[in-house]
């Protein structure tokens, strides 16, 4: 359960770190289960992922939905998943009647990403919801702007014409592996990462409508909490694959004459500031490697 100094934090900021209570095998475990199920998503084996930077005929992996997804969960991420104590952050925030509403792997591959700035829920909530990570691996992946849950900034007009742009009030988000970010959906916040990450997105949200439709998690002999079970079971947005849209690739002779402007601009192109027109009509974010080679704020 989180102190009352850190529900303090967690309310004056917007987010809140937890530093790693997970045993190192337990990690190790995870990277190597995660590695898996990349590489099964790599292949085509998974279908339901997310491709962001699209600047190879391969798929660049963005995003792998449904953590609990019978398909690609295996034990050692369970333990993984168990031992970070998640449930129990979240019901220290929301009380103990709560849904997993969305949970994915979020990742960059071989190709630096920046997203765009925005908030997933509006400021002043009333307290329904919250998102938590997970980190496998270290990372700096991730801008956020202080008590930017409680109210606008004033670049909101700003981020609303051109959302790829810097904010000079913007604060790194540093962790390691095991470590646990939870945050304030109405945070302003941003993914931007130079090099190779990964962790489990989590959001929950308080249970509203007691008569929701239930959909039973198939645990698959696998060994996992009482709580987990009765979480997953409330949870049909985070079981049930039917609510997905499979990731099909365009291999058209348009879509790959795109994908090779995009890797030019990309690695050759990347000195324009981040909200520049160019990279928007494209959909291509600069090569973030150069960018810090050249010194050129991101």
């Amino acid at each position: 359960m989180l102190s009352t100094n850190q529900k303090n934090v967690l309310k004056k900021n917007g987010y809140l770190i937890i530093p790693n209570k997970i045993d190192d095998t337990l990690i190790s475990n995870a990277q190597i289960s995660f590695n898996a199920i990349k590489k099964k998503a790599k292949q085509g084996l998974y279908p339901f992922i997310r491709v962001y930077d699209d600047y190879c005929l391969s798929n660049n992996l963005a995003g792998i939905e449904m953590t609990f997804h019978k398909d690609i969960l295996d034990q050692h991420m369970i333990n993984f998943i168990q031992n970070a104590k998640i449930l129990d952050y979240a019901k220290s925030v929301l009380g103990d009647n709560i849904e997993l509403d969305l949970s994915r792997y979020h990742l960059t591959e071989n190709f630096s990403h920046v997203g765009i700035w925005h908030r997933d829920a509006k400021i002043n909530h009333d307290n329904l919801s919250i998102q938590i990570n997970v980190f496998l691996f270290d990372e700096t992946g991730l801008q956020v702007i202080d008590n930017s849950h409680t109210q606008l900034i004033n670049e909101e007009n700003e981020i609303k014409k051109k959302p790829y742009t810097t904010l000079s009030s913007s604060k790194w988000i540093s962790t390691k592996a095991g470590e646990v970010l939870i945050f304030d959906p109405a945070v302003l916040h941003r993914a931007i990462s130079e090099k190779p990450r990964a962790n489990i997105h989590f959001r929950f949200k308080k249970i509203l409508n007691t008569n929701i439709k239930k959909k039973i998690f198939d645990c698959q002999n696998l060994v996992v909490s009482d709580q987990w079970i009765e979480v997953l079971n409330n949870s049909p947005n985070a079981i049930d694959e039917t609510i997905l849209k499979k990731y099909t690739k365009n291999r058209g002779l348009k879509s790959i004459f795109l994908i090779f402007c995009r890797r030019i601009i990309y690695n050759l192109i990347f000195f324009l500031p981040l909200k520049s027109r160019l990279y928007r009509f494209f959909e291509v974010r600069p090569n973030l490697f150069l960018r810090r080679i050249f010194k050129i704020i991101s």
